[in-house]
């Protein structure tokens, strides 16, 4: 990464967050909520937001299952 991107650029993205966070805290980009693809992405988050949280118990449920198949087949 260049030096650019440690000093200022990491501000800059800090300073664009705070801006979309203080234009929804203020209802200023309501208008967006209407449009098809912010629903369609909001909708995206949900459930990708979901798998994130559940992929990790579901695997390690999981591993138990396969290692006793695996013995249950002799391999």
């Amino acid at each position: 990464m260049s030096p650019f991107m440690f000093t200022w650029g990491f501000l800059i993205i800090s300073l664009g967050y705070a801006t979309i966070l203080v234009l929804v805290y203020r209802g200023l980009l309501s208008a967006w909520e209407d449009n098809a693809l912010m629903k369609s992405f909001a909708k995206i988050g949900t459930w990708s937001y979901n798998t994130y949280l559940w992929h990790y118990f579901l695997f390690a449920i999981s591993i138990p299952v396969f290692i006793n198949a695996h013995e249950a087949i002799g391999q």
